[in-house]
């Protein structure tokens, strides 16, 4: 999704479970550890050429700090500004999920997201 912000993460490979294939992703990613705190609500979006299913993962960092490893840039945002980025189309459920689903979510708490350059990398 060139030139749009996602939600870190990716495939999940043959006999990996969701929570293996986003510590894995994060590594190769940003470069850092991470914990697994919750799972959202799995999505399933279709675009015209392909179909996505994602299954959103609340995690923290545990050790290392992240870098864009595959992404032109990546960000730290607070609730407004997470709602004004221009999401990929699969993430904004995600998105909006994720901020109804914590009471109380404050301008502080962020979350981190790539953003895709124009080769879609």
């Amino acid at each position: 999704m060139g030139g749009k912000w996602e939600l870190p993460g990716g495939k999940i490979e043959p006999g990996e479970d969701p929570q293996a294939a986003i510590a894995r992703e994060i590594r190769e990613e940003l470069g850092c550890g991470l914990a697994v705190l919750a799972e959202l609500a799995p999505h399933e979006h279709q675009y015209a050429d392909f179909a996505i299913r994602l299954i959103p993962l609340l995690c923290r960092t545990t050790d290392g700090d992240p870098k864009p490893l595959e992404h032109e840039e990546i960000l730290w945002a607070g609730r407004e500004e997470l709602m004004r980025l221009d999401w990929a189309e699969a993430d904004i459920p995600v998105v909006m999920a994720y901020l109804d689903s914590i009471p109380g979510i404050s301008e502080a708490l962020t979350v981190t997201g790539g953003y895709s350059d124009a080769s879609g990398r």
